[in-house]
């Protein structure tokens, strides 16, 4: 039977439930560090600060000075890492970085900045988002930089389309929401950490959003379509280790509204795989009912690359 980490009661009250990682092991928000590697990492980070982030920090490490804009004040939360002297502090945010990187970056000095970054504190998961070179330009990432990161989600499209930036702003938004907010049915960390940590694992990414009023074939008929987009970016349900599903609903979202969603995503995964639900009800600034999806597929060792410290 595959693992269903789920909780039948949903409070709907403001939920603060323990976190790990709390150093005198009492109540914490889980910070998220939003990296941009770049010009067009960075770019997409900007955009998504400027809409408001509650719960995550952000690193822009571009040492371009043409592009730099210093004459504008940096929103707050966002640090800018313009020089290979600076080294960014990744200390506040101790469960996941996400690195955003644009296919064509190939500026060693920015690598280095990330580098020196996670040696000196280093997230307890790095995940990183490739997003595709502009059109006409060569793709130029190195194995290096890649190694760096956790899992990686290959962008299927452009975000210069709007298609595929929404779909980026939907993602970052529900993964940062789940973990920084608290969640009428709060993530399970230690599921979510075991699923997502490795050496390069591939992550598929797919949202659909949810008629309303809600109720459970609504919330099926939308499983079924994040489902069948995962499948188009070649997701293969008996090569999956895990799966995060984040719930936007309302305030009058009930766990039988549920059930049948999740019990699609069970009889899909193989046994040995992880369910990991997510239900908020004040999910950052988009206000639409949906599922997101994270797919994470099993760990495969490339020749010569070894596992991280954190696979299990």
């Amino acid at each position: 039977m595959v693992k269903l980490q789920h909780r039948n009661a949903i409070d709907k009250k403001t939920m603060i439930f323990d976190s790990p990682f709390s150093p005198d092991g009492g109540t914490t928000e889980f910070q998220v560090a939003l990296i941009g590697l770049g010009q067009r990492g960075c770019e997409q980070i900007q955009r998504l600060f400027q809409q408001d982030l509650p719960g995550a920090q952000a690193f822009l490490i571009d040492h371009d000075p043409e592009y730099r804009q210093l004459e504008s004040e940096p929103a707050q939360r966002v640090q800018w890492i313009g020089n290979t002297t600076t080294v960014p502090d990744f200390s506040a945010c101790e469960l996941l970085a996400i690195v955003i990187v644009g296919a064509e970056h190939h500026d060693k000095t920015e690598h280095l900045s990330l580098k020196l970054g996670l040696l000196k504190e280093r997230p307890t998961l790095v995940l990183g988002i490739v997003l595709p070179p502009p059109a006409g330009q060569p793709a130029r990432l190195k194995p290096e930089l890649l190694a760096e990161l956790d899992c990686i989600a290959h962008w299927p499209g452009d975000p210069a389309s709007s298609q595929w930036r929404e779909l980026l702003d939907t993602a970052l938004t529900d993964l940062v929401g789940a973990l920084a907010q608290s969640n009428a049915i709060p993530i399970d960390i230690g599921a979510f950490i075991s699923a997502l940590s490795g050496t390069r694992q591939p992550l598929r990414i797919a949202t659909a959003t949810v008629a309303e009023p809600l109720d459970p074939e609504r919330v099926q008929t939308a499983a079924r379509a994040a489902l069948a987009d995962l499948h188009e970016r070649g997701f293969k349900p008996d090569r999956t280790k895990g799966l995060l599903v984040v719930i936007h609903g309302d305030s009058d979202c009930q766990a039988a509204d549920l059930d049948p969603a999740f019990k699609l995503f069970a009889e899909t995964l193989p046994d040995t795989a992880t369910v990991i639900p997510v239900l908020s009800i004040d999910s950052c600034w988009q206000n639409c009912p949906r599922i997101t999806l994270f797919a994470v597929d099993m760990f495969v060792a490339p020749p010569g690359v070894a596992r991280s410290r954190l696979s299990p």
